[in-house]
């Protein structure tokens, strides 16, 4: 793919909440299980702070393997536990994990 013919971030982030919106729905009082990329869970941390000054980052790092805590209600989304990778502390590989170089969506 020829830089910058990719999709834009706000389409993105339109795509991803509508669906998981969706999902809420179809399933209410649910739990639901999402397995993505980063920028899909960027799309929603950003979604569930959008009404929180001042509790992401600009930046925020999402580790490989993370897990990222999202809860919704009748009053919207609010934010758990984020970029968690406690899981990883007893494996070889985590170091390396761990400590991947920030990705495209994380440079300035």
């Amino acid at each position: 793919m020829a830089r910058g013919s990719g999709e834009r971030f706000a389409d993105l982030y339109r795509r991803v909440v509508g669906a998981v919106e969706h999902l809420a729905t179809v399933h209410p009082n649910g739990q639901l299980a999402l397995v993505t990329h980063g920028g899909p869970v960027r799309a929603l941390l950003l979604h569930a702070a959008r009404d929180k000054a001042n509790v992401l980052p600009r930046q925020v790092h999402i580790g490989n393997t993370s897990i990222s805590l999202l809860i919704g209600g009748a009053s919207g989304w609010d934010l758990g536990v984020i970029n968690d990778m406690s899981h990883l502390e007893h494996t070889q590989q985590a170091p390396d994990m761990m400590s991947a170089p920030p990705d495209d969506a994380e440079r300035p």
